[in-house]
């Protein structure tokens, strides 16, 4: 799924409305996401810090100046100079569009001179009237490629994560352990490293794994956690024992990649003995659910603005062995027919990853019912299986 460019609107807003509209035409016209302070979502978040992060989530900032300067700021400058300043800051693109006006103010003046030396000839425009810079807008955006795209390493992410080993102590082979990926269609970093491995984010993310119900983790059993410099691992679970269906895992790396890992053996009967030979379709829509929601909640924590809306995802089963996708029988003497042992380990679900955005198609009891009913053609693709 191609990322869309995200482009914030930065200008004065009384008096630049007809200017401000313009530009968000000229935007979606080129198939672009218009970012515009006045209409972030509250979230109790202080403006300031709102408009600062919505400039870092875009990959280009949209400078219109008219002949105001607007309210200088705490920080000595106006709030149209802060959001140019973090954009600079952050390595983004600046396009500079500047009002055919007259009484120009002093400040603003100041302020187009120090653009000027800034930014070259090519990204400066001057306009007058909306429909000439709405125009102008849309030639440049047609002119630039700023989105980090790259599918093919983006499924190859994916897949790479499925076919990582399960971590240890959990792993045993015959524990059936299912493993959900996403990935990112941008290649870059999606949270701080030093973020990633501090004590609040840590809290946070056992946090969103043990709400929702159904949860990643139950508060009945322990978790901990091993860090390097640009992951995360959350255990969660006895590491020994006969039963240990409550084991799960998280990885989440720097670049906003993440795996989780559920051990789905057993299923609603919960007994160890016919489970080996049956893998419970509740129990793989249970965790699939659980492991859709986390996901959706950490992304929406690394990435309120939304920058990461592409994403691409798949799972896995490891060590389906000599089991069938049904119920496990309600009795415990029924006999048990074993069928043969899976060839594929881990069994990937989807032939390619899938891509879904955030902000649109992210139904998650559909995409788990599909997912379900891709496990169960996965079983069906081997006939010779005598269920």
């Amino acid at each position: 799924m191609p990322q869309p460019i995200r482009v914030f609107i930065s200008s004065v807003v009384g008096g630049m409305e007809e200017y401000r509209d313009a530009a968000e035409e000229a935007i979606r016209s080129r198939g672009g996401v218009a970012v515009r302070s006045e209409k972030l979502a509250g979230d109790g978040t202080a403006p300031r810090t709102a408009c600062l992060d919505a400039v870092i989530s875009c990959d280009v900032l949209v400078l219109l100046l008219g002949a105001k300067y607007g309210f200088v700021a705490p920080s000595g400058v106006s709030a149209t100079e802060e959001e140019y300043q973090e954009a600079t800051k952050h390595g983004r693109l600046v396009l500079v569009f500047v009002e055919d006006a007259n009484d120009v103010e002093p400040l603003q003046q100041a302020f187009i001179g120090r653009v000027s030396d800034y930014v070259t000839g090519r990204w400066r425009r001057q306009f007058t009237g909306a429909p000439e810079l709405r125009s102008l807008l849309a030639e440049v955006l047609t002119e630039i490629d700023v989105t980090p795209t790259d599918s093919a390493r983006t499924n190859q992410l994916v897949s790479d994560l499925l076919a990582a080993p399960i971590p240890e102590p959990f792993r045993r082979s015959d524990e059936c352990v299912l493993v959900m990926a996403w990935v990112s269609a941008r290649n870059e970093e999606a949270i701080d490293p030093v973020r990633l491995g501090s004590a609040p984010f840590i809290k946070q993310l056992n946090h969103l794994a043990h709400a929702g119900e159904p949860s990643v983790f139950a508060y009945e059993q322990a978790t901990s956690n091993k860090k390097s410099a640009s992951s995360l691992l959350l255990l969660h679970g006895e590491a020994m024992g006969r039963r240990r269906t409550d084991f799960a895992s998280i990885e989440l790396q720097a670049s906003g990649a993440l795996r989780l890992a559920m051990n789905v053996t057993g299923g609603s009967a919960g007994d160890r003995w016919p489970a080996t030979y049956h893998l419970d379709p509740k129990a793989i829509v249970d965790r699939a659910t659980a492991a859709w929601a986390f996901a959706l909640a950490a992304w929406n924590e690394i990435d309120p603005h939304g920058r990461h809306d592409a994403i691409a995802y798949n799972g896995a089963l490891w060590s389906v062995g000599n089991r069938k996708y049904e119920p496990v029988p309600p009795s415990q003497n029924q006999g048990v027919t074993v069928p043969p042992s899976c060839s594929d380990n881990p069994l990937i679900i989807y032939a390619a990853p899938k891509s879904i955005s955030r902000g649109v198609n992210t139904d998650v009891a559909e995409r788990v019912q599909h997912m379900s009913a891709m496990i169960s053609g996965r079983f069906d693709e081997w006939k010779d299986r005598h269920f």
